[in-house]
């Protein structure tokens, strides 16, 4: 389809002539990565599974403080405006987890590398309890969303 569409905007050259060949491999349906078929091999792509398993660590007190900050226990969650996890622990002395905009059913955050690894599970058990899919990812500012 691309090279007719090049031979016909270039009112139709001859140094733009389509390949019969690969004409009909395509109208066969056997060119291209879809079809797996073609010039190159196409082995079948497996998808990595980055979401965290389960985690049954909850908080025993959940506290909501604004849209954007909660507190679990002496956890401190907050969606990300630009500073990494480990800034913000360091300003609010406590354990600090920054998470972005998650409208969707991931949820993609951030711990900072003071935090206890339970402190940590108490976010992602919050986010878990709410059907969301966690990514955890390196701590830096604006995580992915805000960059």
């Amino acid at each position: 389809a691309v090279t007719c569409s090049v031979f016909n905007a270039f009112w139709q050259d001859r140094r733009y002539l389509p390949s019969l060949l690969q004409q009909e491999l395509a109208l066969a349906g056997r060119l291209g990565k879809k079809s797996g078929h073609g010039v190159y091999r196409w082995p079948a792509e497996t998808q990595p599974n980055a979401a965290l398993p389960p985690v049954s660590i909850g908080a025993q007190s959940v506290m909501t403080i604004s849209d954007s900050v909660t507190e679990l226990d002496e956890l401190l969650l907050l969606e990300t405006e630009g500073e990494t996890a480990l800034a913000l622990s360091v300003k609010h002395h406590r354990p600090v987890v920054v998470y972005d905009l998650c409208a969707s059913d991931t949820v993609v955050l951030a711990a900072a590398a003071t935090n206890a690894p339970a402190a940590t599970d108490k976010a992602v058990h919050y986010f878990q309890q709410q059907g969301k899919k966690v990514l955890h990812i390196a701590d830096y500012p604006g995580l992915l969303v805000w960059r």
